[in-house]
């Protein structure tokens, strides 16, 4: 396991990570977003997206378990598994097969890890105490992968 953490103190630079990380994934790569309500999954979503060149209306799949965005080819599948009944309904919609077709950002992941790659990015989003518009991010690259350890030493060298 590899992790790092970085604070964003707007919107606009956590989109701006977020853009920084999307340009290191590439197909079969996993990405989980965790944490509360309100702190600011979905703008990392859509500054991750926004980087494929996306203009789309970028919003978090509430009424879909997942949304797919097409860019260049390469496939960027948003799911959000809060809706989900249990990681087995994952399973029924077919999200073996969208991880194995594209680059897969999943909000509340951490419902679902049980069907999950072992080798993903975990990014855990919290509010700051001190400052309403601070997040608190941090990276976690989970498994053996080399390939998950050098995206993350590759993002933090440019976020430093």
């Amino acid at each position: 396991m590899k992790d790092f953490k970085v604070i964003s103190n707007s919107v606009e630079r956590t989109k701006e990570i977020a853009s920084k990380l999307a340009k290191y994934l590439k197909k079969g790569n996993v990405v989980i977003i965790t944490g509360e309500l309100g702190a600011g999954k979905t703008n990392f979503v859509q500054g991750f997206l926004e980087s494929f060149n996306l203009e789309e209306d970028i919003i978090s799949p509430t009424y879909n378990i997942v949304n797919e965005y097409t860019s260049a080819g390469t496939p960027v599948y948003h799911f959000d598994a809060y809706k989900l009944q249990d990681a087995y309904e994952f399973l029924q919609i077919g999200g073996e097969e969208y991880l194995e077709k594209g680059i897969s950002i999943i909000e509340w992941g951490e419902l679902i890890l049980s069907v999950l790659p072992k080798e993903y990015i975990q990014i855990k989003m919290s509010k700051s105490e001190d400052d309403v518009n601070s997040r608190n991010l941090e990276f976690i690259a989970y498994g053996d992968s080399e390939e998950y350890m050098g995206i993350l030493d590759k993002l933090k060298e440019e976020l430093d």
